[in-house]
This record gives C-alpha cells, structure tokens and sequence, in this order.
C-alpha cells in the first residue's frame, strides 16, 4: 500500500509511505487524487543542482537566499 489514511475521527492524515513523512489533510483524497500522486512520484525526476548566475544575484545575502529556499 503506497498510501495510508490516518484519522481519530477528526483529524486527518495521508502518509505517502515510499516518498514523505505523513501530512495534516482535510479530508479523504478520491481515487483520482491518488492516481495523480503516484503516477507525479512515478515519473518525476531529480532536480538538478542550482546555477546562480552573477547578473541575477551577485550578492552574498543575495545568493544565501536563493540556495537556501525551499524546493517543493
């Protein structure tokens, strides 16, 4: 089972158990919700690392910025 709902009644929480830790949701994901998560997990690729080009952010607190923004 790639997914698992967890709840108490009224608290809701999906575990993508190959890809991330469970997450708060408001309610239980449709069948088409689910095929969409796993064919995204099935056919994703790996990001590749970050080039910061100088004309865009040649500053320091500039460049610490970008590398440290989160990637979704």
């Amino acid at each position: 089972m790639p997914f698992l709902f967890l709840t108490n009644g009224n608290q809701f929480y999906l575990w993508d158990r190959k890809s991330r830790p469970e997450r708060f949701i408001s309610g239980f994901f449709s069948r088409d919700e689910l095929e969409r998560i796993a064919h995204l997990r099935k056919f994703s690729e790996p990001l590749t690392p970050l080039h910061i080009e100088d004309k865009i952010g040649d500053r320091n607190h500039q460049k610490e910025a970008i590398e440290n923004t989160p990637l979704i």
